[in-house]
């Protein structure tokens, strides 16, 4: 079974620290467009997004955000933190391991780390929730203001599909 953008959402949260992070945003970026491959009977699953399809959608905490601002930190999210030119994509495959989590391997800039997803069953869907650090991946957090704003190095993924079991 193939599931694209049309069938769920997958959405990406930024959060921010430093001296000045008051004039900063905590962001919600969502994953525009994917592909995600489930075969069932072996229980694999893999999933794909072009780093160009990472899109930020607003701010979660921190004021309004003018449209200028979201276009800048699109650019500088794509080609200064995940280097979109040298590294296109973001990749997991993974298996089933139990009922209610995968097992696998996230690639992220070039460089792939095991990772685990846990999944919760509502209705027809699959929803979920984890953690990501950035820094495993190679990816250093965005700094502005020689470093008094910056991005943690954490980044919290939520998504909503359906289950294809």
């Amino acid at each position: 079974m193939k599931i694209t953008h049309h069938h769920g959402h997958i959405h990406v949260f930024t959060f921010r620290e430093g001296l000045l992070s008051a004039l900063g945003h905590d962001l919600q970026i969502a994953v525009s467009a994917f592909e995600i491959e489930v075969d069932a009977e072996a229980g694999a699953v893999a999933f794909r997004c072009d780093v160009e399809a990472l899109e930020v959608k607003g701010a979660v905490e921190g004021g309004p955000l003018k449209e200028k601002d979201r276009r800048q930190i699109e650019k500088n999210m794509r080609q200064d933190v995940l280097n979109a030119r040298r590294h296109p994509s973001i990749a997991y495959s993974g298996r089933l391991a139990g009922g209610d989590r995968l097992e696998g391997e996230l690639t992220l800039c070039g460089q792939k780390q095991p990772q685990q997803v846990r999944l919760a069953k509502q209705g027809d869907r699959l929803t979920g929730e984890l953690t990501l650090t950035p820094s495993r991946w190679g990816v250093r957090p965005y700094k502005a203001l020689l470093g008094a704003i910056k991005l943690e190095d954490r980044v919290v993924v939520r998504f909503d599909l359906p289950d294809p079991r």
